[in-house]
């Protein structure tokens, strides 16, 4: 007697022995019970799932001599010849050899005639999406209006190339890919009725390499059964399908978790030299650590993840190691790294980048660790003061307003730039050593007395603005000095202040050049914005940034002031004659260039400032 193959041995003859679909054999049952059987089915899906068989089940159970019936009886003529491929009314067409528009006029043609010996005329048609678009405008007007002793079934695993008119002219049904546990299930039940000795680890490997296909599953198993010698046990899966042993990817994913690059390194070298594939290593691996993932996010069940219960424990151990970001960045990192690996004609050296990358991701703090450490410094300079941090000890406290302490970096790099650069002034007088001070005539303000020059007194760094007051820190030398006089200085010195402030955070410097100086009242500045530019003023009112432009201004003039920022409606606009010209102004009338207005449209910039 000829040998039959496993996967044309076991194709599912009932609906009850399709497996995992259920939702497409129940659908189908209940339609023949009802008597609500359609003329035209499409069933899609990957490859090996059942797409023809069902559609097969599906004739017999209509030209049945017992049916129409959803439990065929496989022993009248019209079912022993659909199974046997020789029915005259249930016809098998190949979409990729019968695609023309000829063929298919033949088949609208041959509709008409009523079935030999049958119920129905069952035209089952695989890949459909194979047939061309003008043979299915041909199908179009048949396929919707069929004589009443048509069935059209369809199957196809790319549904996306049928056309619309077609798809809405039938009744869809997707099958699913079959899950690893229902494969290992029936691949026990082939084995105990085929008397194949075959260990749990070899099923499991098997279903692994299926990828969701029954027929790819029966295949192998048939194709080990020839190669292997007595038991079929993990190993001979292994050598045979070329795949890395389990015991390799939880080496590697152990130098993975500890961050040793070398041993990991080896044992990519060590698969290459194996002649392993190392785009199938990837995808096992990346398999792998799903597993991993699922240990920490399910919890429980191994069938989920697909492996046995040996391998699901070792998983599991691995789960409670890798912190979960880690994981989660590893994962993103190896799947972008395995499409990359699809475009490439080096796909080692891709493996080992993304190796790399991983193994050192170890060494990185979590976006948790880092928020926290941002919490506690803040509470620091928070309560630097001696009061309490603010916030409250749950929540997360408000940026600090830079007055008192340390300035930046910068600032004192930038004052012993200065300091070397320029010849010491003259030495103020100390406040203990003043005699008097003259009466200060209405509407001035006290500050110190800049030296000459126009350049502040230089201090260490650590005296920085706000420090005075500090109890420790020596208070300076006040002066009469009205309101106009220092409006005036600020007005001299302003677009120095832009620059610094621009050298802390450029950002900031493009909102404040929008405004300009325009009173200086009770030791307050107050700095007017145009109504279009509200959003600029707004965001200089952060607490952090309003101190900085403090901070920098106070520098200049040599003493703490007061900053307040206001916007002029447009009503209300002083244009005064004695008013300066502002940055802002210069600007405007830059953006009239047209060279200018071009280079801004280009790079879809902003003027920021003018230097000449």
């Amino acid at each position: 007697m000829e040998y039959q193959v496993l996967a044309r041995k076991w194709r599912p003859q009932q609906f009850d022995e399709v497996v995992g679909q259920g939702h497409v054999t129940t659908t189908l049952k209940n339609a023949i019970a009802r008597n609500r059987v359609g003329h035209s089915y499409l069933f899609t899906g990957p490859r090996g799932i059942g797409k023809t068989s069902t559609a097969r089940i599906l004739a017999k159970a209509l030209n049945c001599a017992k049916g129409p019936t959803d439990s065929p009886c496989d022993a009248c003529p019209s079912c022993t010849a659909i199974v046997a491929g020789n029915s005259l009314d249930v016809l098998e067409i190949d979409g990729a050899s019968n695609r023309g528009i000829e063929q298919i006029r033949e088949l609208r043609e041959n509709v008409k005639f009523a079935p030999a010996s049958s119920r129905y005329k069952i035209y089952i048609i695989d890949e459909v999406h194979q047939i061309t678009s003008d043979a299915f405008n041909a199908l179009l007007k048949t396929l919707e209006e069929p004589p009443a002793h048509v069935k059209f079934f369809f199957a196809t695993t790319e549904p996306y190339k049928v056309p619309s008119t077609i798809l809405s002219r039938c009744q869809r049904f997707d099958l699913r890919a079959i899950s690893i546990g229902e494969l290992v299930d029936h691949l026990a039940r082939i084995a105990a009725s085929e008397k194949i000795k075959i260990d749990e680890e070899a099923r499991f490997a098997i279903a692994r390499y299926a990828q969701g296909s029954m027929r790819d599953a029966e295949s192998i198993l048939d194709q080990l059964v020839s190669f292997a010698e007595g038991t079929v046990t993990g190993e001979k899966v292994i050598a045979m399908l070329g795949m890395v042993r389990e015991s390799v990817l939880r080496d590697i994913t152990e130098a993975l978790i500890a961050g040793d690059c070398r041993r990991g390194l080896e044992l990519i070298d060590a698969i290459a030299s194996e002649g392993k594939e190392l785009t199938l290593f990837f995808s096992d691996w990346i398999g792998y650590l799903r597993s991993i993932l699922l240990s920490r996010t399910l919890g429980g069940d191994e069938h989920a993840a697909g492996l046995s219960a040996e391998s699901w424990k070792a998983v599991k151990d691995y789960g409670e190691r890798f912190a979960l970001d880690r994981l989660l960045y590893v994962l993103d990192l190896f799947t972008k790294a395995e499409g990359r690996m699809r475009r490439s004609l080096s796909p080692r050296i891709l493996i080992e980048l993304a190796f790399l990358k991983a193994a050192r991701s170890g060494e990185l703090a979590s976006v948790g660790e880092l928020l926290e450490k941002i919490r506690l410094l803040e509470e620091r300079l928070g309560g630097r003061d001696g009061g309490p941090a603010p916030g409250g000890r749950g929540g997360r406290p408000p940026r600090p307003e830079p007055s008192g302490g340390d300035p930046p970096p910068f600032i004192a790099r930038s004052r012993e730039a200065e300091r070397k650069e320029r010849p010491s002034g003259p030495h103020r007088v100390p406040p203990q050593e003043a005699v008097s001070h003259p009466a200060r005539p209405r509407g001035a303000v006290a500050v110190p007395i800049p030296p000459a020059g126009g350049e502040p007194r230089e201090r260490p760094a650590h005296d920085a603005p706000g420090a005075e007051q500090n109890p420790g820190a020596a208070s300076r030398p006040a002066v009469a000095m009205k309101s106009e006089e220092l409006l005036a200085r600020v007005r001299e010195i302003w677009h120095d202040v832009l620059d610094r402030v621009g050298m802390v955070r450029p950002m900031l410097k493009s909102c404040l050049i929008e405004g300009t100086p325009v009173a200086f009242e009770d030791g307050v500045l107050r700095i007017e914005f145009p109504e279009e530019r509200a959003y600029q003023c707004d965001s200089l009112e952060h607490p952090g940034s309003k101190g900085l432009v403090k901070r920098v201004l106070g520098e200049r003039l040599g003493g703490e002031i007061g900053v307040k920022f206001s916007i002029v409606r447009k009503a209300a606009k002083e244009e005064g004659p004695g008013r300066p010209a502002a940055p802002r102004k210069e600007i405007q009338n830059l953006k009239k260039n047209p060279m200018i207005q071009s280079a801004i449209e280009m790079f879809k910039a902003q003027v920021v400032e003018v230097k000449r």
